[in-house]
């Protein structure tokens, strides 16, 4: 899949690309990962911020069919705000994606 095929992410974008051109790597930290014994809300070991996922030809399946655009609406908000207190998005950032993202 190329970067204009990739899906469109929580933030409007392709993939995980950032509306500041950065990568989110939100999900490493919101997403409890057992393979890796990762609890959620913590960041994990094999994430890095500037490159990604620092095993990327060993994920884990749970890693690599995860896209935060097949989540709901409800864990889109919280990943947001976990992305905005990691600071990997202003606060400006995190409030447009959770005003397209409803929660009833």
């Amino acid at each position: 899949m190329t970067d204009h095929e990739a899906p469109i992410n929580i933030w409007n974008e392709r993939g995980c690309d950032l509306p500041n051109g950065g990568l989110c790597t939100a999900c490493c930290y919101y997403f409890e990962v057992v393979y890796f014994n990762k609890p959620r809300n913590q960041r994990c070991d094999h994430q890095n911020s500037k490159k990604g996922c620092l095993v990327n030809d060993n994920k884990p399946p749970e890693c690599v069919i995860f896209h935060c655009s097949q989540i709901s609406n409800h864990m889109k908000w919280g990943l947001a705000t976990a992305a905005e207190e990691l600071k990997i998005v202003t606060h400006e950032e995190a409030d447009r994606a959770r005003s397209i993202w409803i929660i009833s």
